[in-house]
């Protein structure tokens, strides 16, 4: 979404609509407007310098002078972002590997191939999902919680059993 900014410029706004204490909230939130160095930066980073951040920032064109923790310090959201995306973008590859170790479990370093594509299953979410299931039985009269007993720190405990006579 594109809003006019008070000084009349023109700024991108991502935006998201919840729905909270019963009533529809929006929120809107202003995209960071990267540098043509920065956008270099990252484009170079998950390209050509496969990751290096020292060898991106000569592919993007920093001085030699720049430190790297300090671009990285200010890009550190967008290269989160980026890498999320690379994750996803190679999971149909991780999933794929899976079944081939599965059907070819001879192949060379099987055992490696699969832990790699099971770490990128679960960084993406395949992995970490669980279902449990719960049943519980409710007399017909229905249930009723009581909430805790405090017990005072003077009160003494006595556990047994209630035996019918």
């Amino acid at each position: 979404m594109r809003l006019p900014d008070q000084g009349g410029t023109t700024s991108v706004y991502t935006f998201s609509v919840i729905w909270e204490n019963s009533k529809w909230k929006l929120i809107l939130k202003k995209e960071r407007q990267l540098t043509t160095l920065q956008q270099n930066f990252l484009t170079a980073l998950f390209g050509e310098a496969q990751g290096d951040p020292a060898q991106a920032m000569k592919l993007a064109g920093y001085s030699e002078t720049m430190r790297y923790t300090e671009v990285v310090e200010a890009l550190k959201d967008e290269i989160i972002d980026q890498a999320k995306t690379v994750l996803a973008m190679n999971a149909s590859r991780a999933a794929i590997g899976l079944v081939d170790v599965m059907l070819r479990p001879d192949q060379k370093m099987a055992t490696t191939k699969m832990k790699a594509a099971e770490s990128i299953l679960d960084r993406v979410g395949v992995n970490t999902k669980t279902q449990d299931n719960l049943s519980l039985e409710v007399p017909q009269g229905g249930l009723f919680i009581m909430p805790a007993k405090e017990v005072s720190q003077n009160s003494k405990v006595i556990e047994g059993e209630v035996l019918d006579g």
